[in-house]
């Protein structure tokens, strides 16, 4: 059964990576907008303060480290049932479980951490492009031909832009946030694997 799960793992990281792949080359739906709606009128950010690359290493490292720590020197620190010493009889600081049992948890812990990371990122791109919603900097993104105004009394949409077409898309994939679904899987993880069966 322990081949097939670390499979089943592998398997599922392996579709989050072609399902995120996929669902970026998908055109997000545009909301319409207003063009004198002063909270999507903040200039684009050439150079971002945290970049993306920098905002994984971050949401992926800490957990990591938390996950290394505990399953290979924590676990079962405090337990009742540590191994005694067969001369002393003085129970063992190392705990109950076996180097073996250890790397099999955080191997579980490793894989289920970028199975939270992967859904996080299809789930959040997928609302994202459902949603369209424009980001706080859309009209730097759209560059509006000159002389556009909203169709009175309605808004603009999306073929008043002239900007980088690539700026423009990911223009409208403003919601939701992939932190709000980081905390939320990689707790679910925590809970399942670091308290997951050992092999016997």
């Amino acid at each position: 059964a322990q081949p097939i799960f670390i499979f089943t793992l592998y398997n599922e990281n392996s579709a989050c990576v072609a399902g995120f792949a996929i669902l970026n080359t998908i055109e997000p739906y545009h909301q319409h907008f207003s063009l004198n709606n002063i909270s999507i009128q903040y200039p684009y950010a050439v150079h971002e303060r945290i970049p993306m690359a920098y905002a994984v290493c971050i949401s992926c490292g800490f957990p990591l480290v938390l996950i290394i720590v505990y399953t290979l020197f924590i676990d079962g620190l405090f337990s009742h049932n540590k191994p005694q010493d067969a001369v002393s009889g003085k129970r063992k600081l190392r705990g109950p479980h076996r180097w073996k049992d250890r790397l099999w948890e955080l191997n579980c812990g490793v894989l289920g951490l970028l199975l939270a990371q992967g859904l996080a990122f299809v789930i959040t791109q997928a609302l994202k492009n459902a949603c369209g919603k424009p980001r706080p900097d859309l009209i730097d993104r759209c560059q509006p031909r000159a002389g556009s105004k909203d169709l009175f009394p309605g808004l603009s949409n999306s073929s008043i832009c002239t900007g980088d077409p690539h700026l423009l898309t990911d223009g409208f994939r403003s919601w939701p946030s992939g932190m709000q679904y980081d905390p939320i899987l990689l707790s679910r993880v925590a809970n399942a694997n670091l308290d997951s069966s050992r092999p016997q």
